[in-house]
């Protein structure tokens, strides 16, 4: 990419995977690890490859996607939300090291998502009548643009 345009100005991290459903009592740790690889430690390693790029041609932005799963109690998803919320922190903490790099660095928690990845909490009608009164639209978000 740096190759090809010369520079970066903005990176996204936006990977995620649920994992297992269930309570973190009968959490399957190969699950919790794959889980905090893909939605945690890979933002890590992108954001130490990236930002200090961004940095040397004069500043950008990082964006991080964390989830309100990560800033709200889940008793359904729980590894998810734990690296969810540990997103969220490393954009605090990054932004506090790149911010006098002229790097800006937040996350964004989107709420759900009608997605493949939301599609076991979609139906779940005990989850979905509990989560849709603290929506304000009372409905999931759609996805747009494929």
């Amino acid at each position: 990419m740096i190759a090809h345009f010369g520079r970066l100005d903005i990176l996204v991290c936006n990977a995620g995977i649920t994992g297992r459903a269930g309570s973190f009592a009968t959490i399957d740790m190969d699950d919790y690890d794959r889980v905090m690889a893909v939605n945690l430690r890979s933002q890590v390693r992108l954001c130490n490859l990236a930002l200090p790029h961004i940095a040397a041609t004069g500043g950008g932005a990082a964006i991080l996607v964390s989830s309100l799963s990560g800033l709200r109690g889940n008793g359904v998803i729980n590894a998810y939300a734990l690296a969810k919320a540990g997103v969220a922190q490393l954009a605090r903490n990054l932004a506090v090291e790149w911010g006098p790099h002229n790097v800006r660095v937040n996350a964004l928690s989107p709420g759900l998502i009608r997605t493949e990845l939301s599609a076991p909490l979609l139906a779940n009608d005990v989850f979905m009548a509990r989560r849709m009164q603290m929506t304000p639209l009372r409905r999931p978000s759609e996805r747009s643009g494929r």
